[in-house]
């Protein structure tokens, strides 16, 4: 009887770690890259309690006037969106498609689920 009490408890336990996988977000430092119109640009995030605490954009390589000008739009948009999809900057269209890019990376590494699930 204690033995199958035993594997009760640790099957419980393995299957409560599988599904908690599933449940969201997981708290952590997540960073990924895309490509933007001068090369790579990147995104990272702060997970915590589940949602998007801060976001660091970088796209110094881009564009002077355009896509390098909006690092604390991008920011803030991430954050504001908490894991939905974002916007971009009205005349950075290559840098805004390789933010979205990145930042679809970190949600997905961060356990956020998507419109399509």
């Amino acid at each position: 009887m204690k033995k199958i009490l035993v594997t009760l408890a640790l099957a419980a336990l393995l299957f409560a770690g599988c599904s908690s996988k599933e449940k969201g977000p997981v708290d952590g430092t997540y960073s990924a890259t895309g490509t933007g119109i001068h090369g790579e640009v990147s995104v990272e995030i702060v997970v915590e309690g589940g949602a998007i605490k801060s976001a660091t954009v970088d796209v110094s390589g881009e564009t002077v006037g355009y896509g390098a000008d909006h690092q604390a739009d991008f920011e803030e948009q991430i954050v504001k969106a908490n894991g939905a999809e974002i916007d971009g900057v009205s005349g950075s269209t290559f840098t805004s498609n390789g933010i979205k890019e990145a930042y679809a990376k970190v949600l997905e590494e961060a356990g956020f689920t998507t419109s399509e699930e």
